[in-house]
Parts: C-alpha cells; sequence; structure tokens
C-alpha cells in the first residue's frame, strides 16, 4: 500500500509548472485535468484552492504543483477495498475438453 504522506512530501523541482507540465508530472491527460476543473468548479470549489494560478504574461495555464498533489490525493485517489476471504469466484469461460466441460477461473 502506497503512503500517502510520502507522496505529499514529494519536492518538485519548480514552485510553479506550466499545466503541460503539471499533467506529465502527474501523469494524466490535459482533458482529464480539464474535466476535474470543471467537476471542481460545479461542486462550488475555487480553482485556487487545487493549485490553479494564472500568471500575467504567461500564455498557458500555471500550477502550484504541490497544491494540485493534496488535491490528487484527497480527492481523486480511488478508495481500497480490503482484501475479503468472503468473495466468490465465479468462471469466466468454460473450456471443452475431450467432450467434458472443464470449468477455470480467470483471475
Amino acid at each position: 500500500m502506497i503512503n500517502n504522506h510520502n507522496i505529499l512530501d514529494y519536492q518538485f523541482a519548480k514552485p510553479i509548472v506550466k499545466q503541460s507540465e503539471l499533467c506529465d508530472l502527474i501523469g494524466i491527460s490535459n482533458s482529464t485535468l480539464k474535466l476535474w476543473m470543471k467537476t471542481w468548479e460545479d461542486n462550488g470549489g475555487e480553482l485556487a484552492d487545487i493549485g490553479f494560478m494564472p500568471l500575467e504574461g504567461v500564455r498557458e495555464n500555471t500550477w502550484d504543483p504541490k497544491l494540485f498533489l493534496h488535491f490528487v490525493i484527497n480527492h481523486k485517489q480511488k478508495k481500497l477495498e480490503k482484501y475479503s476471504s468472503n468473495i466468490e469466484y465465479k468462471p469466466k469461460f468454460t473450456v471443452v475438453n475431450n467432450n467434458k466441460e472443464k470449468k477455470y477461473n480467470a483471475y
């Protein structure tokens, strides 16, 4: 399991990055970022709260990557389900061999 505290302590090379750099650093597409921005605003959030900080004279949007990373960890990280021994596995396919049916689990 990933320790989020270690991730949040990550030191970025630059305190402010362009939007394209942010997407590369975090590993998301620009369209995903735009969707997250729209959803955040639609839910009443301010883009500045997630690190958006446009600078005068800079054509591309700029971001505080540390604030954005906090947003990703706190609002976009999938919650991992705990392993349960009660999970019932059902066969995903059936293989016919020598006119007998054999069922295999495909995990």
